[in-house]
């Protein structure tokens, strides 16, 4: 049976060099009989090339996603590059006080012009390897679209009228619009040998742990879950107890001056961020496929605090009630991913 041969080949490489040689069945029988759980997606979705490609044309390529704060782009000729899902992007005040967004890529050649996370430019962007110059006030790249809510940059790529409006993540933030956002730095990445699919899948268990049983439920009350028709995704809400002690609580709560910490809340938007609005400030997670089977979180983090060393210590006991990247959480995913694909 050369079929049941191959299988236990592919087996025996699973077990010698772990997530080198994902178990994948391309077969429609295999794909209907496989047993992965009802409302669960089958193993094989979780390190699959075809999908990977089918994921990122069709979810990722148009949706909006987060660039950074306009707080980042004081001046005219200041300028933020990364990397979405699918693009490489450059964001740009111009010399008229707008921000634009393009394609971080030389025409001539798909390469990336701007190297560098962020700065100034002068005048003009060259492509060194191609002798060419790109006014700024007439930049001629493939253009972005652009989208402000609450000072906060979203793009995406054009042409897609389908993908419907910007967040209006501005509406969510109650008051907070009326004091100064200030980044804590720039997007903090961090690469994880898993699929985004688990990544979602964990930011959603842990978004708001209000579950009964949960030893960590007692902390929270007026907790609330709806369906957030404007973005299309899952809007939580909760607020810190008052009578719920702990070093974290009352660490937290002296260092904001309040005697409760005020509403928390969070959103879901598909198909890849998660967004934490606190009294001290707010964070927005992404969870970006780069290959079959491994994704990069990036984490943006904004502070209504700005005196250094406090806004980091509020920042840091937030992360204890959502850690989000934390190396365990992390090596959770990883983990789940290995299950899924290698041992299962």
């Amino acid at each position: 049976d050369r079929e049941a041969a191959k299988h236990r080949a592919m087996a025996y490489l699973r077990s010698i060099f772990p997530g080198q040689f994902a178990l994948v069945r391309q077969d429609s029988a295999s794909l209907a009989g496989a047993d992965h759980g009802e409302g669960a997606l089958p193993n094989w979705s979780y390190a699959h090339a075809n999908l990977h490609a089918l994921e990122r044309q069709e979810l990722f390529r148009g949706s909006w996603q987060l660039a950074g704060h306009e707080a980042q782009l004081a001046s005219p000729g200041d300028f933020l590059s990364f990397e979405t899902s699918t693009d490489r992007a450059l964001l740009l005040r111009d010399s008229t006080g707008v921000v634009r967004a393009w394609r971080n890529c030389c025409p001539a050649e798909p390469h990336v012009l701007v190297t560098v996370p962020a700065g100034h430019l002068q005048g003009s962007l060259q492509c060194r390897l191609h002798a060419l110059e790109f006014r700024l006030d007439d930049l001629r790249l493939s253009p972005m679209e652009v989208a402000r809510s609450g000072g906060l940059l979203f793009i995406r790529a054009g042409g897609d009228s389908g993908a419907g409006p910007a967040p209006a993540v501005g509406e969510w933030f109650g008051e907070g619009p009326r004091r100064l956002l200030a980044p804590l730095g720039p997007p903090r990445e961090i690469g994880v040998a898993a699929d985004w699919k688990l990544v979602v899948d964990h930011w959603l268990d842990i978004a708001m742990p209000e579950r009964e049983g949960n030893p960590r439920g007692a902390v929270w009350e007026s907790c609330t879950t709806d369906w957030d028709e404007s973005s299309g995704g899952i809007a939580r809400g909760a607020r810190l107890a008052p009578g719920a002690r702990s070093w974290t609580l009352d660490h937290y709560r002296a260092l904001l001056n309040q005697p409760i910490a005020g509403d928390w809340k969070r959103w879901f938007l598909p198909p890849n961020q998660l967004v934490e609005v606190r009294p001290d400030g707010i964070s927005i997670w992404q969870g970006c496929p780069l290959a079959p089977g491994r994704s990069r979180v990036r984490g943006f983090e904004y502070a209504y605090v700005t005196s250094g060393r406090r806004s980091d210590a509020l920042q840091y006991l937030a992360r204890r009630f959502a850690p989000y990247a934390r190396p365990l959480c992390v090596t959770l995913m990883e983990s789940a991913q290995q299950a899924i694909v290698d041992f299962h």
